[in-house]
C-alpha cells in the first residue's frame, strides 16, 4: 500500500476523477450521512443474527450429509473484529495509503489524488477527500471485519479444527461483503453496465452515467435486500436448495453452494418476521405510514400531535424510518395495509395500495430514481439532471 501511495502520488489525477469527487464531497460530507451509514449498518446487524440462528439449524441438518458446517450463531470475535475494523481505517488514513480489501466499495472512494497537489485549493479539496474517505472507510470497515471475524470463528468451532481453510476464508468473505452491501451479483453487474453504457455521453471523463447513477453498488444491493428480505426471498431460497441437492448428486458441491443456501433462507426467514413485526406495531399505532390526503389532517398530525410519516413513535417523539433499509419496507408497507384497513378501503384497493408502497420504495432506493426523475417531467431533462 505504501509503494502504491508513492506511485499514484506521482501520478497526475485521472480524467474525471476531480468531478466526481467533488460530487461525492457534495453528496455526502454531511452529519446526516455519516450518521446513517453507521446506524443503517448496526440496525440490519441484530436482523441477520436473527436470520443465522435459523441458518445454522438448517446447516445442521445439512452437515450430516456433507459433513461440513458454514454457518453458526455464536457473536464471538464480532467486537474483536469492530475494534480491528476501526484501527485499519484509522491506521490508513493516518498514513495516507489503501490497504481496504473490500470489492467495490460501495461508496466507490477512488485510487490516488482526486485534484492537482500543486495547488492550494487542490491540496485542501484533497484532505477533505481524505477524510471523507476515511468516515465512509470506517463506518463499513468495522462493520464487514467484525461479520468477516465472527464468520470465521464459528466455521473453525463449528468444524473443530483450528486451520482456516481457503473455503472459510471465501464464505466468511462473501457473508461480509453481503452485510455491508458491497457484494457483486448479477444485479449490481448489470446497474453497473447501465452505468458504464451511459458514460460513454461525457466531459473530461465525467459522464451521464455518473450523473444519473452516482452510487451503483449500494442501491442495487438495497433493492435487491427489499426481496431478500421478505416472503418473496423463500423463492430464490428454493432455487439454491434445488442447486445445493444437484450439486450432492453431480459431485459438483462446495461449501460455499451450501453457505448460499442457508444464508438466503435466514434472510427471507428473518425477513418474513419482520412483516408480521411491523403488523403487530402498526396496530399498537407505533408506526405510522404514509401521510393523509388531506393536507389540513396531514399537517395537524405533523404539527400539532408529532406524528411524521413513515415515522416510529418512542415516547412523545417520532423518528422517519424511511431511510433505514431494507428494514423500512416492511414497516412502511405493513402500516400503510393498517392504515387503509382503519379507512374501511375494499380488499382490491388494499392490495393496490401495498403494491404502490412497495414499488415506490423500490424506485426511491434502486438506481431507477434518477432516471425516473429526470423523465418523469418531459421536456425539462435538462434542468433534471443538474438538479440531480
Amino acid at each position: 500500500a505504501e509503494i502504491q501511495k508513492l506511485m499514484t502520488d506521482k501520478l497526475p489525477p485521472e480524467r474525471g476523477a476531480g468531478i466526481k469527487s467533488w460530487m461525492r464531497i457534495s453528496m455526502l460530507f454531511n452529519p446526516k450521512t455519516q450518521v446513517r451509514n453507521v446506524a443503517g449498518n448496526a440496525i440490519i446487524a441484530p436482523v441477520n443474527w436473527f436470520g443465522d440462528l435459523v441458518g445454522s439449524a438448517i446447516d445442521t441438518q445439512i452437515a450430516k450429509k456433507t459433513g461440513v458446517r458454514t454457518k453458526g450463531g455464536s457473536l464471538k470475535g464480532y467486537g474483536k473484529g469492530f475494534k480491528e475494523g476501526l484501527f485499519q481505517s484509522y491506521n490508513d488514513f493516518k498514513k495516507g495509503i489503501n490497504t481496504r480489501n473490500i470489492e467495490g466499495n460501495r461508496f466507490e472512494i477512488s485510487q490516488g489524488k482526486s485534484f492537482n497537489n500543486k495547488t492550494l485549493i487542490g491540496k485542501s479539496l484533497n484532505k477533505v477527500d481524505s477524510l471523507l474517505s476515511f468516515m465512509l472507510d470506517a463506518g463499513d470497515r468495522a462493520f464487514y471485519e467484525a461479520e468477516f471475524t465472527r464468520s470465521i470463528n464459528n466455521q473453525l468451532v463449528l468444524n473443530n479444527t483450528t486451520q482456516v481453510t481457503k473455503d472459510m476464508v471465501d464464505i466468511a468473505t462473501n457473508e461480509a461483503l453481503q452485510r455491508t452491501w458491497q457484494d457483486n451479483n448479477n444485479y449490481t453487474k448489470f446497474v453497473l453496465n447501465i452505468r458504464k453504457g451511459l458514460n460513454a455521453i461525457n466531459v473530461k471523463g465525467y459522464g451521464l452515467g455518473d450523473v444519473l447513477i452516482p452510487f451503483a453498488k449500494t442501491p442495487a444491493n438495497l433493492t435487491k435486500a427489499l426481496i431478500d428480505y421478505s416472503p418473496a426471498g423463500l423463492i430464490p431460497a428454493i432455487n439454491k436448495g434445488i442447486k445445493l441437492k444437484r450439486s450432492l448428486v453431480n459431485g459438483q458441491y462446495t461449501p460455499q453452494i451450501q453457505n448460499d443456501f442457508v444464508n438466503q433462507l435466514g434472510k427471507a426467514t428473518a425477513g418474513t418476521m419482520l412483516y408480521v413485526l411491523g403488523m403487530a406495531l402498526a396496530k399498537a399505532g407505533v408506526t405510522s405510514g404514509e401521510s393523509d390526503d388531506d393536507k389540513d389532517v396531514a399537517n395537524f398530525l405533523k404539527n400539532t400531535l408529532g406524528v411524521n410519516s413513515y415515522s416510529i413513535k418512542i415516547g412523545d417523539t417520532s423518528f422517519t424510518y424511511d431511510w433505514a433499509q431494507p428494514l423500512a419496507t416492511p414497516f412502511a408497507i405493513t402500516a400503510n395495509f393498517v392504515q387503509k384497513q382503519k379507512e374501511n378501503e375494499s380488499l382490491l384497493e388494499n392490495i393496490t395500495n401495498v403494491l404502490d408502497t412497495g414499488l415506490n420504495v423500490i424506485f426511491e432506493q434502486s438506481f431507477l430514481s434518477s432516471i425516473n426523475d429526470v423523465l418523469s417531467e418531459p421536456g425539462q431533462i435538462g434542468t433534471k439532471i443538474v438538479e440531480q
